[in-house]
């Protein structure tokens, strides 16, 4: 008995989008931009902005597919994309001269600063998030083990040598992200970036802090933000509601006319 015809059905090809489509259609300038909180609303460049953003972890897909997974976040209508910088995925242990490795963001999977880029041609703005702790599922919460090797140490606080510890990392990561123009009021992609991570139930807001004051230090943000006080004068209300705002996130280039803060 012959067999009947196999019938084969094909799906209609999705639509193929490219970084140049989707960054004509949602834009992607490279001018400074300058993120405001004004009445509990973010506004960018004097219009409202809502954060719609969906997270792609660069260090979890392989960097040629990088430009497609995040033009598929832009094709869904989201705004911006975050992601999570584990620190011990940057700067890992050297067998041969037993200490930490020096902070690698140029190999092609750990190129972080090319991930910003693909993201900004897409027209996405940035939520960083370099911990130190991340959590995210990953080992040890992103802090490098050799963090250990010299016996106790107090870590996710304000104490020695753990904080040491991060202000040398951050101070590979967030000039090289400042000299690169990857900031917002550099006409960069990342608007926000924030420290730590689901620190409320854990960590005293001083922690925060000094964290917040390691990163706006590493960043070049506390002395854009000394020389643009010299040159308007802010009154300091002004300005103790900007710290204030940084304890969880700090920005880059804001100003705030309400926040809501924590008693250190």
């Amino acid at each position: 008995m012959p067999r009947p015809p196999l019938l084969v059905l094909r799906a209609a090809p999705l639509p193929a989008y490219t970084s140049m489509d989707l960054g004509a259609l949602f834009g992607g300038s490279s001018a400074p931009a300058r993120l405001l909180i004004e009445r509990d609303q973010f506004v960018l460049d004097g219009q409202n902005f809502t954060v719609r953003a969906g997270c792609v972890h660069y260090f979890r897909v392989h960097p040629d597919l990088w430009e497609d997974r995040l033009a598929r976040i832009a094709a869904l209508g989201l705004n911006a994309v975050q992601t999570y910088v584990p620190w011990n995925y940057h700067q890992a242990w050297n067998a041969s001269s037993l200490g930490p490795a020096r902070v690698d963001l140029d190999s092609p999977s750990r190129d972080l600063p090319r991930f910003l880029r693909l993201a900004h041609g897409l027209g996405l703005r940035v939520v960083l998030r370099p911990g130190p702790y991340v959590c995210g599922e990953f080992e040890f919460g992103g802090l490098p083990a050799w963090l250990l090797r010299d016996g106790p140490i107090e870590l996710r606080t304000d104490a020695e040598p753990y904080m040491g510890h991060v202000e040398r990392w951050w101070g590979e990561l967030l000039p090289r992200l400042r000299r690169e123009g990857l900031m917002l009021d550099d006409g960069g992609p990342v608007m926000l970036v924030q420290i730590e991570n689901e620190c409320a139930a854990s960590l005293r807001p001083r922690v925060l802090v000094a964290a917040g004051e390691t990163a706006r230090h590493q960043s070049g943000e506390r002395e854009r933000e000394q020389r643009e006080s010299r040159e308007s004068r802010r009154g300091e209300e002004q300005r103790g509601a900007e710290r204030a705002l940084r304890i969880c996130y700090f920005h880059t280039g804001v100003n705030t006319s309400r926040t809501h803060t924590w008693d250190p």
